[in-house]
């Protein structure tokens, strides 16, 4: 863990932690009939740990990793609940990313040295592509929807004489040439 996760939680931290065991509680009262605080402290424990790990090698997006839940559901097992349904522990990893305060000190440490490589690397701000887009050449795909759907391609208009309300008429000719695009 960085620095940042290593220090005292703080108020409002504390208590999203136990509104995160809260929810946990009552998620496994509701699936498997077991209401219990440490046993939910116990669960969160074990979902930061993968979490943590599977943050820490790269992954961005949950949803898409069943083997984090077949992993936690294994570590579930081995500590004693044996039929846990997979839909409640990938539900359970969602709940613990999304709310955990210590997981987000973690994606906030980890984004800060992601900016700090980029940097370092000469990647620019570290928000993406620093090209402008309009030097990006359109992609197959774009270019067959702007095919499929010719209206929906068409730049805006520049310019509108208002009329009444939220009523705007355009030129005869900036019409003609939107259609000749």
């Amino acid at each position: 863990m960085g620095k940042d996760s290593k220090k005292a939680l703080t108020a409002i931290e504390r208590l999203q932690a136990l509104n995160l065991v809260s929810r946990v509680s009552s998620e496994l009262s509701q699936h498997l009939g077991l209401e219990d605080k440490t046993l939910a402290e116990f669960v969160i424990s074990l979902a930061e740990s993968d979490l943590k790990s599977f943050l820490k090698s790269g992954g961005k997006d949950l949803n898409r990793s069943v083997e984090v839940a077949q992993e936690f559901r294994k570590k579930l097992a081995e500590n004693g609940a044996a039929d846990v349904p997979l839909s409640l522990v990938s539900h359970l990893l969602q709940l613990v990313l999304d709310t955990s305060p210590r997981i987000a000190r973690i994606q906030s440490s980890l984004e800060k040295k992601r900016k700090k490589k980029m940097l370092a690397e000469g990647g620019g701000d570290g928000g993406g592509e620093s090209r402008v887009m309009s030097t990006i050449e359109a992609s197959a795909r774009k270019k067959e929807l702007e095919s499929s759907f010719p209206g929906l391609a068409v730049p805006n208009l520049t310019s509108s004489v208002p009329l009444e309300g939220d009523f705007h008429e355009y030129s005869k000719d900036e019409l003609d040439s939107q259609k000749d695009r």
